[in-house]
């Protein structure tokens, strides 16, 4: 088929007037890094054909740590016009190692810290344009060179063999149908050692890495040898599942019958390791369809029953206790002695003026209950409501902690509250491996913990954070229970809300009389009511008069990613 370059030359003859450049397989040499994503490896650079060293051609693709002046090799893809510059939006970009003496010099001197002009050209005297396959396979043979020993022999190599490590690791993964950057986010988790663990269970990929479904292990697996009935591919499915649906659509996914998945769940069901746990119907309130395929095989218990993940019902089991723990009437309220002695109307007096009827019911039922949930949408005062509770702790000099899943909401509600917040992470002193420092046998030192955002706590981290709870104090748990549930598993706000073991306050009103709410917030809460909010309110896209917003909620359509941009 005409290559890339040659459809380019004709249509180009006066701009790539000295010959055909086959952008099938380009050679080229960096020339600009104009953006690179070190997480996946998305990089846009400009680069110089070698056929064409004058010329510059733009290439989008995935590359590991690029670097001005490398050479490189471009292959496939798609390409467009750009005025009458090129780009391509490369299928793969290959590292090209220089073929020239004085390039390799060149790039001896640019690329390996510690080697000058002077010892890169006695390098390459001595080992020629072949010195890089001495360096991946025989490096001690550069310690003839003079003025290069051992320890900085190994400063200066091992960086490159780290690069080239990785790029090798990429294409191991390309050959087998990884994308590029899924293959040097696999690199950047698992190390030099990569491939060595996704051969013993590629499987691991669809937990540990972002994006990597079920589906790309599996076929990952069947290309390096592991058959769709291996246990390896039949051990993983969701946090909680009727027994019945999980062994149908786990065989559906891998194309096995049913009866193989129920097999291989027994066996791990009777080991004393199992990750998997079976939980009768009576814990649930879920009702499902009975299906043909597996009732034939299943007992009347097990086609009734659930299959939960192990280290999920752990902690599910871990915050209820703890919850029953903390509202245990047996320890105190923090408040408890001071309202005996006081009273309400005393206790509450400078706490509560200028409060709605619903926000002094929050800090009445503070008073009294160990543990409190504050919900409701966007601006309807659940900040305002909290830090009332804690100049309500504050004015009996008990101490505080605030703290939100994330250091923006941690920020945002210090500003608000005026008392210094943290992170949950760092609260809990968390350490590498998810470890925390303060947990039952070092709890946190507090009379009041204010959780904000708590729509945003998966199950891991409210398990970690209720344990290191002291029994003596008043847990305020605020969120939003409509917002998104947490990336990790569990809905745990919702939970709790729906549960109705817990005190909670719903507050409804959005909008102050004396001044208007934020268009945004209306615009929240009737989605929220299942209405189309205000679209009316838009700006100009027009790349050259893009106009203010006059509302700070607005709608904005343009075609144009570029225009996206320009107008943000």
């Amino acid at each position: 088929s005409e290559s890339f370059g040659a459809r380019w030359r004709n249509q180009k003859k006066d701009v790539w007037a000295d010959g055909d450049i086959d952008l099938s397989s380009m050679k080229a040499v960096i020339n600009k890094v104009i953006y690179h994503n070190e997480n996946n490896g998305y990089t846009v650079m400009s680069v110089a054909p070698k056929e064409h060293p004058t010329k510059e051609v733009t290439v989008i693709g995935t590359f590991v740590s690029p670097g001005l002046g490398e050479h490189i090799e471009v292959q496939g893809g798609t390409w467009k016009e750009r005025g009458e510059d090129l780009q391509i939006n490369a299928t793969k970009i290959i590292p090209a190692n220089p073929t020239t003496m004085s390039e390799t010099e060149l790039y001896l001197s640019k690329f390996f810290k510690g080697i000058g002009k002077k010892r890169a050209k006695a390098i390459v005297d001595m080992f020629g344009v072949k010195v890089f396959d001495i360096i991946e396979n025989n490096p001690t043979a550069l310690l003839k060179v003079p003025g290069l020993g051992s320890k900085k022999l190994e400063a200066v190599i091992q960086p490159y063999l780290e690069k080239v490590s990785a790029r090798e690791l990429v294409e191991f993964f390309g050959t087998h149908g990884v994308t590029s950057d899924h293959g040097l986010m696999i690199w950047r988790k698992f190390g030099e050692n990569a491939i060595n663990m996704i051969k013993e269970d590629p499987y691991i990929l669809s937990a540990e890495i972002r994006g990597f479904t079920f589906r790309e292990g599996d076929t990952l697996a069947q290309k390096l040898g592991i058959t769709p009935t291996s246990p390896k591919a039949v051990r993983d499915g969701h946090c909680v599942l009727p027994l019945p649906h999980l062994l149908s659509e786990c065989g559906k996914l891998l194309n096995v019958p049913p009866f193989t998945v129920y097999e291989i769940l027994l066996k791990e069901l009777e080991s004393k390791e199992s990750s998997v746990v079976l939980l009768p119907q009576t814990q649930f309130k879920i009702e499902w369809e009975s299906d043909p395929s597996v009732s034939f095989f299943l007992t009347k218990e097990e086609e009734s029953s659930f299959i939960c993940k192990r280290e999920v019902f752990e902690q599910e089991q871990g915050i209820a206790s703890d919850l029953h723990r903390i509202m245990d009437p047996s320890e105190e309220h923090p408040l408890a002695e001071i309202l005996k002695k006081e009273g309400e109307k005393r206790v509450l007096e400078g706490i509560i003026d200028g409060l709605s009827k619903g926000q002094e019911q929050v800090l009445k039922l503070a008073l009294k209950e160990k543990v409190l949930v504050v919900t409701g949408g966007p601006g309807v005062g659940k900040t305002a409501t909290v830090t009332r509770i804690m100049k309500l702790f504050e004015k009996y000099n008990l101490s505080i902690l605030v703290c939100a899943p994330t250091g923006r909401a941690a920020i945002r509600l210090q500003e608000l509250s005026g008392i210094p917040a943290s992170t949950v992470h760092r609260l809990l002193e968390c350490a590498p491996g998810f470890n925390f420092g303060r947990n039952e046998e070092n709890p946190l030192d507090c009379k009041l913990l204010i959780v904000d955002e708590f729509s945003m706590m998966d199950l891991t981290l409210s398990h970690a954070l209720f344990k290191a709870l002291p029994s003596n104090i008043l847990l305020v748990i605020v969120g939003d229970a409509d917002q998104l549930p947490s990336v990790g598993p569990g809905n745990v706000l919702k939970d709790i809300i729906v549960s109705k073991k817990i005190k909670t306050y719903h507050q409804l009103k959005y909008f102050d009389k004396k001044k208007p709410a934020s268009s945004i917030i209306h615009a929240a809460h009737t989605i929220n009511q299942g209405k189309l909010p205000d679209i009316t309110q838009t700006i100009s896209t027009k790349p050259n008069a893009i106009s203010p917003p006059s509302s700070d909620f607005c709608f904005v359509e343009t075609q144009s990613a570029d225009n996206i941009v320009n107008i943000v």
